[in-house]
């Protein structure tokens, strides 16, 4: 059986005790790791008996595969159920599961944790044909879920955020689970313990403090840089990415992706929205402290030159990987010419 996630939230509150072996897999790891130890701490409850709890990989089930049907039908030495877990599962193992869903029943249970697991892999197909078994995909959040988990974390912790906020958080925080819970703690802790009963009100600045590493920062700052045109700021700029240990690739990337907001918005303006408009329209949103600066980058560009300007970083890229050449002068000499770009004259539009 597949349990999707509103069938796994009620499965989770109270585990079906026909279901003797869960697979949790996705390209999350994050999630993956999440959902798992949720599950097991179901199963073990407090309990910490080291009796009650064992490993195997799945090296070892390959290598043995009765193992785990003879581990999962034993019963323990000591009151309450054991877990059985595989936290490097695979088809390698299918197998060793086969073997153990040949029986009806069995006193231990079974949890098997794996990466992205594609439709035709035969592990994924033998449990979700099971009776006994059940997979539990876990996906790449959406924005709709990062906000449910924003929502729902920050209100634990006592704090209270503007819908600007959360909009903010579920845009920024990317899509893996376990990144998303370190960005929320560290904000919760940033914040402060919260009296019971009472709730804090927590800000875009709060908030612009603590998401995002410094890495993210000389990225952005970069990108900015190269989309205002000065030269001298984005010498400045990659210099301070260099010193963060930023591959060139890295950020040849992150520049291709702010000129191809920058075309967005600039398209938009030529088919008659106002800048301020053709700007809000973007997602993920702006941030709110750039608002002011790719505003005016929105006004400096023309398509064609934003075109020109993604075909040097694309050919940079190639060459980055193909020639040899040092790739850090290769990124640097690219972000120049792109900031040369845009004094280029926009077409029926005056510079001023």
């Amino acid at each position: 059986m597949k349990l999707t996630p509103t069938r796994w939230s009620a499965y989770l509150r109270q585990p079906d005790p026909a279901f003797g072996l869960v697979l949790v897999y996705g390209p999350d790891r994050g999630l993956v790791r999440e959902r798992s130890d949720q599950l097991a701490e179901r199963i073990l409850g407090g309990d910490a008996d080291p009796f009650r709890s064992i490993e195997f990989s799945a090296s070892q089930l390959r290598s043995a595969p009765l193992i785990l049907a003879d581990e999962a039908l034993a019963f323990g030495l000591v009151p309450g159920r054991r877990l059985l877990r595989v936290r490097d599962a695979a088809d390698s193992i299918v197998e060793a599961v086969r073997l153990l869903l040949n029986h009806d029943t069995w006193p231990g249970f079974v949890l098997l944790e794996a990466g992205d697991l594609s439709k035709r892999s035969s592990l994924r197909e033998l449990i979700e044909g099971a009776r006994h078994a059940a997979a539990v995909p876990c996906y790449e959040d959406d924005p709709a879920t990062l906000r449910q988990v924003v929502a729902e974390t920050l209100k634990a912790a006592g704090l209270s955020p503007s819908p600007e906020v959360t909009e903010f958080l579920a845009q920024h925080l990317g899509n893996d689970r376990a990144i998303t819970r370190s960005e929320l703690e560290k904000l919760v802790l940033y914040m402060g313990p919260v009296a019971p009963g009472q709730s804090r009100t927590l800000t875009l600045d709060d908030v612009a403090v603590i998401v995002g590493d410094a890495r993210a920062i000389a990225l952005g700052g970069v990108a900015m840089a190269v989309g205002s045109g000065s030269r001298a700021a984005a010498v400045r700029a990659i210099a301070e990415a260099a010193a963060e240990g930023l591959e060139p690739i890295g950020l040849l990337r992150m520049v291709a992706a702010h000129l191809q907001r920058l075309y967005l918005a600039v398209g938009a303006v030529a088919s008659g929205r106002p800048v301020k408009d053709a700007v809000a329209g973007l997602r993920p949103p702006v941030f709110f402290r750039d608002l002011e600066a790719f505003s005016r980058q929105v006004q400096l560009w023309s398509p064609a030159s934003l075109e020109a300007a993604l075909l040097i970083i694309l050919e940079t890229e190639m060459r980055c990987k193909q020639t040899g050449e040092p790739q850090r002068l290769l990124a640097e000499q690219a972000c120049l010419r792109v900031a040369d770009l845009s004094r280029s004259p926009r077409r029926g539009a005056s510079r001023s």
